[in-house]
């Protein structure tokens, strides 16, 4: 298990676990887990597996937002504190099109996974 200081709060990953979660500084984690109704939305995006795409995609939540300048992901925030969010889809909508950018650069081989 791995755990990645950011700017306000910390992701904790398990790659033997297949689990993730973002830890806030008040103790409340968003956690995550792939399922295998996922794995052809995986495919879509360009992940081999559901596995990966779930881990980037919460971490990516957290990155993008603190590269906006926003002090967390809203969505991954209130997902930790039992809030419903009526427009959570905006901030998912960027999220999956960091992903399929991501994925694309390595496809091309601009970037590669291990340097990603």
């Amino acid at each position: 298990m791995e755990t990645y200081k950011l700017k306000n709060c910390h992701f904790r990953v398990s790659d033997a676990d297949k689990y993730c979660t973002t830890i806030y500084p008040d103790g409340t984690q968003a956690p995550a887990i792939p399922m295998a109704s996922q794995l052809e939305f995986a495919k879509e995006l360009g992940y081999n597996n559901a596995w990966d795409m779930v881990k980037f995609h919460e971490l990516i939540h957290t990155i993008l937002c603190e590269e906006k300048g926003e002090p967390h992901s809203r969505v991954l925030w209130n997902i930790a504190h039992g809030k419903e969010e009526d427009d959570h889809w905006k901030e998912e909508e960027q999220v999956l099109l960091c992903q399929r950018v991501i994925n694309r650069l390595i496809e091309l081989g601009f970037l590669s996974q291990q340097n990603g």
